[in-house]
């Protein structure tokens, strides 16, 4: 059995999930968060580690979210307000076990 993980998105008021992030690579944990403001724009970080076993060293990625409210359209047609997330990445040798 794998472990399976998910990134969250909630909105604070409804308490109801806006969005999620789940397409890690395979053996992929992820280990921190921090949320930060470049140039007036936020994002989302998140570090990762990659365990494949005792045999091989241990890598990471650094996964930056661009976390944006914007209007769209709903499946049924419906404009409202939704959370638009880009997403970049950059691999690292080693875990990512801190982000400041």
């Amino acid at each position: 059995m794998t472990d399976a993980f998910e990134l969250r998105w909630i909105e604070p008021v409804t308490w109801t999930q806006v969005a999620q992030f789940d397409a890690w690579e395979e053996n992929e944990i992820p280990l921190c968060t921090h949320a930060a403001v470049l140039r007036k724009q936020h994002f989302m970080a998140v570090g990762t580690a990659n365990f494949e076993g005792e045999d091989a060293g241990c890598r990471g990625r650094i996964l930056l979210f661009d976390v944006k409210w914007d209007m769209g359209m709903t499946n049924r047609g419906v404009r409202q307000r939704m959370l638009k997330i880009k997403s970049a990445h950059r691999s690292e040798t080693g875990p990512v076990a801190a982000l400041d």
